[in-house]
């Protein structure tokens, strides 16, 4: 059971981040992850989720491993995006039932959890 969590394993190629001195790459996620975090327009969120893309293209890894990663981050984006699409509020409802208002801004800030943690 454990051997198909590959989440934080190293993944052995021949690419140039993966000749990139240590030090380099973690500054590089550090500034990354908080570009991630101050994002706030769809134009920023999808411009990380496309650099993403890009540094999977140049490291060489299989982009089946890829998905394999985030299926073990599933349940977790799944519950917090559950969470986020009911707990936010907005200005323009779109859904009511008994308790339950689904609003349209609630609705764009799961879209952007998602793409957060797939980032």
């Amino acid at each position: 059971m454990l051997k198909d969590i590959t989440l934080g394993q190293y993944y052995s190629a021949d690419s140039p981040i993966h000749r990139t001195d240590p030090r380099i790459k973690l500054m590089s996620l550090m500034v990354f992850l908080v570009t991630v975090l101050i994002c706030d327009s769809l134009f920023s969120y999808l411009l990380s989720l496309f650099s993403v893309i890009i540094l999977i293209a140049v490291s060489k890894i299989p982009f089946k491993l890829i998905l394999k990663n985030l299926k073990s981050l599933l349940f977790i984006i799944l519950i917090t995006t559950f969470i986020t699409f009911f707990i936010s509020k907005g200005d323009v409802l779109l859904f009511e039932w008994k308790f339950i208002k689904i609003y349209k801004e609630s609705i764009y800030s799961a879209l952007y959890l998602i793409i957060r943690f797939i980032s």
